[in-house]
Order: C-alpha cells, then structure tokens, then sequence
C-alpha cells in the first residue's frame, strides 16, 4: 500500500492509489482478485524534466503540454495574489511598495 495517495469509492469497491496513479490497488482484494487491467493507452511519463529537455531538443511534445501549466500557473498566481498571499513555490518575492502591503504579506 502506498504512503500517501487517493481513495476513489464507488458503489463496487475502492480504488487506492499513489498521487503517481503507478500502483492502484483495488479493494477488497479477495472481491478483485481475479481482476486484469486494461492494456495502457497512454505511455508512461518518463518524468517532467525528462519530457521538458526532450521536447526543447527534440520538439516532441509532452504529455502535459506547456499552454497548460503556463495557463495553470498564471491563475494560480492571480488568485494567491487576490487572497494577499505571497506565491513562494517560484522562489520569487514580489515587491511591496506600501507599507500596508507590506505588513498584510509577511508572515
């Protein structure tokens, strides 16, 4: 069983899965233990950094495209910035210039 992960229930039995989705594990296991996958459809991800050097050299595309985590990412900025929080997962302050600012982003 993984660590950490996502219980999908449903009206059949539960699905349990690392954030990966690599291990899924149905349950109970004595009602699934005579359960086949399907074949994969969609390849494996290599992992994004792979992908992102491969699609630089190679134009290949990714299996998450770059429109999207671009698109995802400045909504995510928007609405950290709308709640007055500061966006730490890029490692980049943004610069306060009122002191009423700068006190609602310490912290």
């Amino acid at each position: 069983m993984p660590n950490s992960g996502i219980l999908f229930i449903g009206t059949q039995g539960k699905l349990l899965t690392d954030y990966s989705g690599g291990k899924p594990l149905l349950l109970p296991e004595v009602k699934f233990r005579d359960f086949a996958p399907p074949a994969p459809v969609l390849e494996r991800s290599k992992g994004h950094y792979r992908e992102w050097v491969q699609a630089i050299k190679t134009g290949s595309p990714t299996h998450c495209p770059f429109s999207l985590g671009g698109a995802w990412r400045k909504w995510r900025c928007w609405a950290r910035l709308r709640r007055g929080q500061r966006d730490t997962s890029s490692g980049i302050r943004r610069r306060e210039t009122s002191p009423t600012t700068r006190k609602r982003s310490r912290g």
